[in-house]
């Protein structure tokens, strides 16, 4: 039923301990980070080996504070949407281990995206901060674990007591201190004619990159498809690409902050 990851900067993990996080949970992953001051998601991993390349990518250039989400489907298609973290608003992301028995049950859209998209993207922007919001998500989301991660790089954890640290690692569950044996993967179909997953994530950054500069794109083109992470529809821009998200949906994010 998934695995959240919360790693810290400088604090190292191998990757023997992600491929069993993987492994155990391979129904797509996502990588959150912040850095100068923005947050940056890259999710729809349908490969082990292009997830740890872009872990990889970011964790050598930026050393950032990241979230990292391995995905058991329980609810909805198997598909980059469903993937986590999510974009709340455009200060903050999240991603969830447990199972939201307040939410209808969606054949095409998991009951965490459809939370955030009927709860938390509804609360004030600094939501998080507030003990008395953060205690009624708690509760209405049947005690689920979610680790948040701000655009400073600072992350929030609802029910840390249910994972637990090791190594200066938190893991929402144990799905990382062992290896499936015998299991062959792939329990259902993704859906591939809507989402184009793996080439989402074959970027590069600019060595040039500076925290001041606000006109430099933290990724270069390629000749390959992007798509919101939010509704689905293609970019075509360097700034949308850069967030993974169009205009209209960042602009949803603006009007709400």
């Amino acid at each position: 039923m998934c695995i959240a990851v919360l790693l810290k900067k400088d604090v190292k993990i191998s990757e023997a301990t992600l491929k069993n996080c993987w492994e155990n949970n391979d129904d797509g992953a996502g990588i959150g980070f912040a850095y100068g001051g923005n947050i940056y998601i890259r999710k729809g991993y349908t490969k082990f080996e292009s997830f740890y390349k872009s872990f990889l990518e970011i964790r050598q250039k930026f050393n950032p504070t990241m979230i990292l989400h391995f995905r058991w489907a329980t609810q909805g298609k198997r598909n980059t949407r469903n993937c986590h973290p999510f974009y709340i608003n455009k200060n903050i992301m999240f991603c969830h281990n447990g199972v939201i028995t307040h939410i209808a049950y969606d054949s095409e859209l998991s009951d965490t995206y459809l939370f955030n998209q009927t709860v938390l993207k509804k609360l004030p922007i600094d939501f998080y901060k507030n003990e008395i919001l953060m205690e009624l998500i708690r509760r209405y989301s049947s005690y689920s674990k979610f680790l948040f991660l701000n655009n400073e790089g600072q992350y929030y954890i609802l029910n840390e007591s249910a994972g637990h640290w090791n190594g200066g690692v938190w893991y929402s569950s144990e799905d990382y201190s062992w290896k499936r044996y015998g299991y062959s993967g792939n329990r259902g179909t993704w859906n591939k004619n809507n989402y184009n997953y793996e080439s989402y994530y074959q970027y590069d950054y600019y060595d040039n990159y500076q925290n001041n500069n606000k006109n430099t794109k933290i990724v270069k083109f390629h000749d390959k498809e992007y798509l919101c992470v939010e509704c689905g529809i293609k970019l075509y821009t360097s700034i949308d690409i850069d967030r993974l998200l169009c205009s209209k949906c960042y602009y949803k994010f603006i009007k709400n902050t």
